[in-house]
């Protein structure tokens, strides 16, 4: 039987093939760029766990019978595979070929500091050329379809770039909108991405001395934060990157994109929208919490492998879990008997979590709070679900 257009799988396929190349490609030239969520690669095995999510999902359209040719056809199928391999081929080129050389005296030319130019900006430059070519690449394979499908998961590996980007121009500074990437704005309009900062910070300050670590937070005047915790092995320096900020512009994208195509009510696309947005900012204030923590109970070592590692996965399990909740709830809580059984099962869960973290004695003061966090949020979740069952059951009832 012929390969055709029609048969959609086959080209979405060719897709995380090429990622999976270029993902061992770059584990062999630096496997310790995958401990890195932050200037690392860990994006990108989030990237194949989006995109998967997106493909089970599917977009609900029948395949669209074909007009063109078995060549044409073959043709569009090499030029697109050939399209997604480029991100391959230049990191093979780059690393083993010299090509890195002439980059970094690019960005020397641009002006990028000296530390930032080996690693800083070749990663930056290199997610931006995996987001390009991966948006040709769809587009040539499954048109504008596949863009939508996909959307959420390009657009992660495109925002991330773009972050980095900003922080390889301007590290530690302010990241200034209306003077880093965009024409000069309107000074009302101005936005500094340092401006969320000492919120964020302020919320840490008042965790902090609950957990019995006394706090001393100072605003500096670019908009960052200096805290003084008693006990800490240095000063703590919060910057935008720090402070999450990043992950909020994913969060607001990546959940827009997702209710984009839900049946959900517009009240019930505001409350998942408003629910994960404050859900992903506490769990900003958390990774900043747990890193002083470790920090202070583990020493600077463990502490920086922290903050450069398992801090980042605060967030990427916040989305994860988020999205497949949203998922679950449209899939199966659809009918009263599955409501009461994940309501009570929420509650049970919770209550477990709450219990554990007053019984045992968990080596981080951070992991406790967290575990006693999640204990308490599932219990209200099961609780809220409770009611909202009962009330619409009776209220059917009624009618």
């Amino acid at each position: 039987m012929p390969l055709t257009i029609a048969d959609n799988t086959y080209r979405k396929l060719l897709i995380p093939f090429s990622f999976i190349i270029l993902s061992l490609v770059a584990y062999v030239i630096d496997p310790n760029s995958f401990k890195d969520a932050w200037k690392g690669r860990v994006f990108y095995l989030f990237f194949l766990w989006l995109f998967t999510l997106e493909f089970i999902l599917g977009d609900g359209n029948p395949n669209r019978e074909s007009k063109t040719s078995l060549n044409q056809e073959w043709s569009r199928i090499i030029l697109g595979a050939f399209v997604l391999m480029i991100p391959t081929i230049y990191l093979i080129e780059a690393h083993m070929f010299g090509l890195n050389n002439t980059i970094i005296e690019f960005g020397r030319y641009l002006g990028i500091q000296e530390g930032f130019l080996p690693y800083h900006w070749t990663l930056s430059l290199e997610y931006i050329i995996v987001t390009i070519s991966l948006f040709l690449g769809v587009l040539i394979l499954l048109n504008f379809e596949g863009i939508k499908q996909f959307s959420v998961s390009i657009f992660l590996l495109g925002t991330m770039g773009v972050f980095y980007m900003i922080d390889t121009f301007r590290p530690f500074a302010s990241a200034n909108l209306s003077t880093s990437w965009l024409p000069p704005l309107p000074p009302w309009f101005a936005v500094s991405f340092q401006d969320f900062v000492p919120l964020t910070s302020s919320f840490v300050a008042f965790i902090l001395p609950k957990i019995n670590y006394a706090v001393q937070m100072v605003v500096l005047k670019g908009g960052g934060v200096q805290m003084l915790v008693e006990g800490a092995p240095q000063v703590f320096l919060i910057y935008w990157p720090c402070a999450g900020i990043h992950s909020l512009f994913i969060y607001t994208f990546v959940i827009l994109l997702f209710l984009k195509g839900s049946h959900m009510s517009l009240a019930g696309k505001v409350v998942c929208l408003v629910t994960g947005a404050v859900g992903t900012f506490f769990v900003n204030v958390l990774r900043i919490v747990g890193i002083i923590d470790v920090f202070i109970t583990s020493g600077s070592t463990a502490g920086e492998y922290f903050h450069n590692y398992y801090g980042e996965l605060y967030f990427l399990g916040w989305i994860v879990i988020y999205l497949f909740a949203l998922v679950f709830v449209q899939r199966f809580l659809t009918n009263t008997r599955n409501r009461v059984k994940a309501s009570g099962g929420l509650v049970g869960l919770g209550a477990g979590l709450y219990l554990s973290s007053i019984v045992f004695r968990y080596p981080l003061v951070s992991v406790r709070l967290v575990v006693f966090i999640a204990g308490v949020v599932s219990v209200a979740a099961g609780l809220v679900l409770g009611i909202y069952t009962l009330f619409t059951y009776y209220h059917k009832k009624r009618t």
